[in-house]
């Protein structure tokens, strides 16, 4: 079971190239793949797909220009409660980013990206000191240190960057592990 998991998943992380624009849940093998914004109503929708797919080992976060701070962090904690492992497949920013740290086990494929940022204020676009504390206390309650927590949130107008090269770094500085999965023994190694 665990090879024909490793085979789907090594596909699709392999395979991405590019997500719809509206927000989407999809399955396949153990798999729930989550891209596109993050809006009201998408912690439902989740915590309805992932009671229908209970047999899920893995949640890929695709595509996403972020979204509603409150809804990621909530699909983060659902994701975390589960045990689930998540995989950075392309461009993930802002809010997508914390729902990317929730997984037990975090890996990036060779298109990934993490965008960080402090939260901002959706109706007055300044930053919002409430959102950075529910987001600080969010991660650190995910077990991120504070080194990284202060780093993805003093950005200030400008964004924290991940990528796939970044991954020794982040276990050096910072102790936040991501594993690459760009190929299938990487992918296979993962899911152990």
């Amino acid at each position: 079971m665990k090879l024909f998991t490793s085979v789907v998943v090594a596909a699709s992380i392999l395979g991405i190239a590019t997500f719809a624009k509206a927000a989407d849940l999809s399955y396949n093998a153990y798999i729930i793949t989550i891209s596109g914004p993050i809006i009201v109503g998408d912690l439902g929708r989740f915590k309805s797909f992932l009671g229908a797919h209970i047999e899920t080992e893995v949640v890929i976060v695709g595509e996403s220009p972020g979204g509603i701070l409150i809804e990621a962090m909530a699909i983060g904690e659902a994701i975390n409660r589960a045990g689930l492992k998540t995989i950075v497949a392309g461009r993930c920013y802002s809010a997508c980013a914390l729902i990317a740290m929730s997984g037990v086990k975090k890996g990036l494929n060779e298109s990934a990206v993490l965008a960080f940022h402090s939260p901002k204020n959706a109706g007055t676009g300044k930053l919002s000191t409430a959102g950075a504390a529910l987001s600080g206390a969010y991660l650190h309650g995910l077990g991120i240190g504070y080194d990284f927590i202060y780093a993805a949130h003093s950005t200030e107008g400008k964004m924290l960057v991940i990528k796939p090269s970044d991954i020794d770094f982040l276990a050096d500085e910072w102790g936040v592990y991501f594993f690459p999965v760009t190929t299938e023994a990487e992918v296979e190694f993962f899911l152990k």
